[in-house]
């Protein structure tokens, strides 16, 4: 890539220098960059510090290109936590409204449960109360039948 016809092995090692230390000095950026939106991703917040420079020459391209990417793992993510939110709080609305479903139905199954045992008094009283009839019924006949 360097090495070109003509050209002394010195110039070729400076301009491998200079693409490297470049290279280097862009890695750095990018991992400073990267952190940053972890720590901000962690607080919630997306901001670049990449403001879309106009610089002229091959690193000024390479700033804007890394600033879209950034951005937009940034709007990426941004959506994946609303996504995730929405989700969450759907859940939550389902469980809500499936407790108290449940706790409408057990209600609904208690006063039941109380309608049949008030029923199943009732019934016993009124049985009591005819046997008590039958009996003095009985009581009476067999009075009536002594008297005769």
């Amino acid at each position: 890539m360097f090495v070109q016809p003509g050209l002394p092995a010195e110039a070729v090692q400076l301009m491998f220098e200079e693409a490297e230390a470049g290279r280097k000095d862009k890695v750095e950026r990018l991992v400073r960059e990267r952190a940053r939106f972890v720590e901000q991703d962690e607080q919630g917040k997306f901001k670049s510090t990449f403001a879309a420079k106009k610089v002229s020459g091959r690193l000024g391209v390479e700033d804007e290109k890394a600033s879209e990417m950034v951005e937009k793992e940034a709007k990426r993510l941004a959506m994946l936590k609303e996504r995730q939110q929405k989700e969450l709080e759907q859940v939550q609305t389902y469980e809500q409204t499936r407790l108290r479903i449940m706790l409408e139905n057990e209600a609904a199954l208690k006063a039941q449960e109380q309608k049949e045992a008030e029923e199943k008094e009732r019934r016993k009283l009124r049985e009591a109360e005819w046997q008590k009839m039958q009996r003095e019924k009985e009581v009476k006949k067999a009075q009536e039948e002594e008297a005769q």
